[in-house]
């Protein structure tokens, strides 16, 4: 998932990760709403959105809706956790969750010293 989905489908991901973060009904709600009206407000491509789109939102929901700074704060809130459901994903090493005790036995001889005591060394 990621900038080339359209809003519907952003919005699906974000409420699932909003849920798997254990937010309340309402804080999942609000936060959807919000970047639904920030999504309809910009009215372009989501890979084409630019923190000047965001600075722009928020000045209108100040001066046109008359929304407090505190309510400001949750809509700002709401469009960090957007971008941060346009992140890709980090991959995991291909091997991380298969290691043996042999590869880690390997690991554990390649650093005599134990300084590296917490890395997880490929096979």
């Amino acid at each position: 998932m990621g900038v080339d989905d359209g809003p519907a489908a952003i919005l699906a991901r974000m409420r699932d990760d909003l849920t798997f973060r254990g937010l309340s009904a309402n804080t999942r709600e609000g936060y959807l709403t919000h970047a639904r009206l920030f999504l309809e407000f910009c009215d372009r491509p989501i890979d084409a959105l630019t923190t000047e789109d965001i600075r722009r939102f928020l000045h209108f929901l100040l001066t046109e809706r008359g929304v407090t700074a505190s309510t400001a704060n949750v809509y700002s809130a709401a469009l960090r956790f957007l971008f941060a459901v346009l992140e890709p994903a980090p991959e995991l090493p291909a091997n991380s969750s298969r290691q043996t005790p042999q590869d880690v036995a390997v690991c554990a001889q390649s650093d005599p010293g134990g300084r590296h005591s917490g890395a997880v060394c490929e096979p």
